[in-house]
């Protein structure tokens, strides 16, 4: 309940930085959204898994194509369906 709604802007900041300019930033995030607990991912697991998605698709500027960040996205997918599913 509250801990879930406390932590809501965390994680929108941490969904939203999958597009960031900066690759770095980019692979943090994706790799932060991965261990992130159940209680965190299950009441928002669709957007989530949406998010990560997202990230998986290559970026039209190719400046700013990364494909590390890309296979970050595809763990972490990895990472959060284990944790949701595995139980």
């Amino acid at each position: 309940g509250e801990q879930v709604a406390a932590f809501a802007p965390t994680l929108d900041a941490y969904l939203s930085r999958l597009h960031d300019p900066n690759v770095a930033v980019r692979r943090g995030y994706a790799q932060a959204v991965g261990v992130l607990p159940a209680w965190v991912l299950r009441p928002r697991a669709e957007e989530v898994v949406r998010a990560l998605v997202g990230g998986t698709v290559i970026e039209e500027d190719p400046d700013e194509r990364d494909v590390e960040a890309r296979v970050c996205c595809v763990r972490s997918l990895g990472a959060v369906a284990a944790t949701l599913y595995d139980t």
